[in-house]
């Protein structure tokens, strides 16, 4: 009788401690979908913002600068947001380029009459300080979507070395552009490293 209710309690204390790891997990993997979704939602708003970007800087070229310098701040707030809510070893690097796109966004909103020669270095910095962060990121995990991420910032880096190269620019409307395209390039690359994640927990 004492060896049965003995096993009982045994049994009791397992199936409770099995209830409490069930319940653990389903709260990760709750998490675990909510921080998709809103790193998809973030991916997918940058890609937004880079072809709203494009479109009104090549038709409203009078509102290139402060265009450029609202985007650019918008777009630093999504990064931090995203770094504040990321894991990863690129987190911090994804912090401090959201950091310097406010700065310089804020930067030419308080200074619209800055020549696009002067701005054109900071984004030159601002393009090439990303691409090689997003370059760099894969190293610190494996996933199927780090070419995709090297090739973004290849590109993102690229976009950087083009303006040193024709510095200095003149043309606000083009650098609008590249804005554009660079954030969209941060939006797609979000965007496929948390589809390839989900993915993998399939």
């Amino acid at each position: 009788m004492l060896l049965n209710n003995t096993e009982a309690a045994l049994a009791t204390g397992a199936d409770a401690e099995h209830l409490l790891a069930v319940k653990a997990m389903e709260k990760a993997l709750r998490g675990t979908r909510q921080a998709d979704i809103s790193s998809s939602a973030v991916g997918l708003s940058q890609i937004l913002l880079g072809i709203f970007t494009i479109l009104v800087a090549t038709i409203a070229t009078r509102f290139a600068v402060i265009l450029i310098g609202a985007i650019l701040a918008v777009r630093g707030g999504l990064d931090i947001y995203q770094a504040s809510r990321s894991k990863n070893h690129g987190a911090k690097g994804r912090l401090a380029i959201g950091v310097v796109s406010i700065i310089s966004g804020v930067l030419l909103l308080a200074w619209p009459q800055m020549g696009a020669s002067v701005f054109s270095l900071f984004l030159a910095v601002l393009f090439i300080a990303g691409g090689f962060q997003k370059i760099i990121s894969p190293f610190s995990h494996k996933q199927a979507s780090d070419k995709f991420t090297v090739l973004t910032g290849t590109v993102s880096l690229l976009l950087g070395i083009l303006l040193l190269a024709i510095w200095p620019v003149e043309s606000f409307t083009l650098l609008a552009v590249l804005v554009g395209i660079e954030i969209m390039l941060n939006g797609m690359t979000l965007t496929v490293i948390k589809g390839q994640m989900r993915l993998n927990r399939q």
